[in-house]
């Protein structure tokens, strides 16, 4: 849906950020297509952000559809004004592979595509780590490890990886040593759930700085219960030492709960997310930590209101200047989710829906961040288009 330190599919998206310069905050001036509706056999349902690729190229997942009904790895390549799909992979689930590939794709070494699934393989079906590597007529999928009950690296990842050198940072929602998931990189893994404040259940990757340290968010946890049954969640820090602390658990309303998205991270080290719950309308809100000395400050940068302006955002964000971009699931003139934007003016922040999803043949549901490349958002939704099995779109300003 985004650290000086950084992947490539990170530097990618950076990269691309720097011709969004060129995005201006004209609030009704956006313009959306769809650039690929998904039938089935060719994936859909897709819960992902891109990853963009050489020559314009953009890379995805979907959880469902492909040859086996269990997801795809797709490439979108374009040709002039459209954008032509591949299948690179169709995930088998079984023992001989992953499905449900909930996140998205990283680069690893030698051209290869690194991802996680929610499902499939192993004795637990609770999905895999793994690494996608051209071949023909598809990629050949390596399972890099395995999740379940008896892995140490818990159960069920929707993450999306960050990969470093060779080095893979993940999460998975449950299991581990206490049975609330991890987050696992270098510096080993940290099961959730070891301490009365501490976070559960991450459901998004992390971020990466300079010195190796990684931040993350949970959805639940964070020993503020009431407002949130099990907790608002967490923004959390774990060392390269593999020393893990809560920098913020979140209070519910008129503070935000529930984050569900990666955080992302400027050039003075201040990070940024939403949260799908609270803020003062309970409709979710997009905040900032800011670092003082040892200590971190939150800040809601803005709570979304009665729906017009988009509800309830799991996705996180991207940043272009004092610009930040996002997606709610719902919301809307519509009710089937927004694109937004945030501008940072006179210290305030305010936002601006830049489309209103429609369901049918637009798209609706994005689940998914955006991407920013040639000046343009690049997103998808899990819903809507020409089959009903999801789009991928773009948004120019």
């Amino acid at each position: 849906m985004r650290a000086a330190r950084l992947s490539p599919t990170v530097a990618a998206l950076i990269a691309s950020a720097v011709c969004a310069c060129a995005l201006s905050s004209k609030a009704f001036a956006a313009k959306e297509k769809i650039v690929y509706a998904f039938s089935g056999a060719d994936g859909a349902v897709p819960y992902s952000a891109l990853l963009a690729g050489p020559g314009g190229n953009l890379f995805g997942t979907t959880f469902y559809g492909g040859a086996n009904g269990l997801g795809t790895a797709f490439e979108l390549v374009p040709r002039g004004n459209k954008f032509r799909e591949q299948v690179l992979f169709s995930f088998p689930g079984g023992s001989s592979g992953g499905s449900g590939p909930a996140g998205g794709l990283a680069i690893g070494p030698s051209g290869s595509l690194w991802g996680t699934t929610e499902f499939g393989s192993g004795s637990a079906g609770a999905g895999i780590a793994f690494a996608l590597y051209p071949a023909y007529p598809e990629y050949s999928l390596t399972t890099l490890l395995s999740f379940g009950a008896q892995s140490p690296y818990g159960s069920y990842s929707l993450a999306t990886p960050v990969v470093i050198g060779g080095n893979l940072y993940a999460t998975a929602s449950q299991g581990g040593q206490y049975g609330d998931g991890t987050v696992f990189g270098p510096f080993g893994i940290h099961p959730f759930g070891s301490k009365t404040d501490d976070g559960i259940t991450p459901m998004a990757g992390v971020v990466v700085d300079a010195s190796g340290n990684v931040f993350g968010t949970t959805q639940s946890g964070g020993g503020q219960y009431a407002n949130c049954t099990l907790g608002c969640g967490t923004v959390y820090m774990v060392t390269a030492a593999a020393k893990e602390s809560v920098l913020y658990g979140f209070k519910g309303s008129p503070d935000g709960a529930n984050p569900q998205a990666a955080l992302i991270m400027d050039d003075h080290g201040a990070l940024y997310g939403t949260t799908a719950y609270g803020g003062v309308y309970n409709n979710g809100t997009v905040f900032k930590l800011t670092r003082k000395k040892s200590a971190y400050t939150e800040k809601v940068l803005y709570s979304f209101q009665s729906g017009y302006d988009g509800t309830h955002p799991v996705a996180g964000l991207v940043m272009a200047g004092n610009l930040l971009f996002g997606t709610t699931q719902s919301g809307g003139l519509y009710d089937k989710g927004t694109v937004f934007e945030l501008s940072l003016s006179g210290g305030k922040w305010s936002e601006i829906v830049l489309h209103n999803f429609q369901g049918g043949n637009d798209g609706a549901t994005p689940l998914a961040g955006l991407l920013i490349q040639n000046g343009a958002l690049f997103g998808t939704t899990s819903a809507g288009g020409q089959h009903g099995a999801g789009t991928v779109f773009e948004v120019k300003t």
